[in-house]
């Protein structure tokens, strides 16, 4: 007579209960009907943490997160965060220099005419206002200014990194360009070498096209002359 050891496959072995698959659907399906419930109740919208439920200050009262392709009589600027009814008037980021620079104070107003002034005696440029920034540009920006409370931001566009105590930080923008972000204070700031620095930022795009119509005529393959074949074999 043969007995069955605990290793043996025809040992017999208590197996736990198998949960039916539609009580876990219909768990998972009620959860999910809760949710829906409770946001449309409270008005509630996530912030990105675990547990982290706050009321939504910036749209009104009973309209909740748009979903994607869904109708709605209202959005969310993407720059402000305001809420925009739908047949609202809404500019936010078309600004001018009056009205970046109106809430200086006396000492940054006059390191920042200062700054326009120097850039306005290099030459042609075009000088606008987008955003938070004025720009200098020719064709392509040469250097902004961000108007700070206790500063200005003055970000220009070089074929180096410079140093200096006003430099901040340098960013590299594109393979011909950093950006070398430089804080001024006061309008005897505004003086060499940060002239300087402004200057060649102004005359940078000329040298790039140079350089550029030079390595494109050294990079046309010349024509190659064609040995004489033998007269004899």
């Amino acid at each position: 007579m043969r007995f069955l050891s605990a290793t043996d496959n025809r040992f017999p072995r208590a197996r736990p209960p198998l949960r039916p698959r539609a009580l876990a659907i219909s768990d998972a399906f009620m959860a999910h009907l809760f949710y829906l419930a409770l946001s449309k109740k409270q008005n509630l919208n996530c912030t990105g943490k675990s547990g982290d439920w706050r009321r939504d200050s910036r749209r009104p009262r009973g309209v909740g997160r748009a979903h994607y392709n869904s109708r709605m009589g209202g959005r969310e600027c993407h720059h402000c965060k305001q809420w925009i009814e739908a047949d609202e008037a809404h500019d936010c980021w078309t600004t001018t220099e009056a009205a970046l620079t109106g809430d200086l104070s006396e000492d940054l107003r006059d390191a920042w005419e200062r700054l326009r002034e120097t850039a306005v005696a290099f030459g042609d440029q075009r000088i606008y206002a987008s955003g938070r920034a004025i720009m200098f540009s020719r064709g392509s920006c040469y250097f902004f200014v961000r108007p700070r409370r206790s500063f200005l931001q003055v970000c220009v566009f070089l074929g180096r990194a410079v140093r200096g105590p006003q430099v901040r930080r340098v960013e590299r923008t594109s393979t011909s360009k950093l950006v070398n972000i430089i804080h001024v204070r006061h309008r005897d700031e505004v003086e060499p070498p940060i002239t300087n620095w402004l200057r060649e930022a102004y005359d940078l795009p000329d040298k790039l096209a140079a350089r550029g119509a030079k390595q494109s005529k050294h990079e046309n393959p010349t024509a190659k002359r064609k040995s004489p074949r033998a007269n004899g074999r």
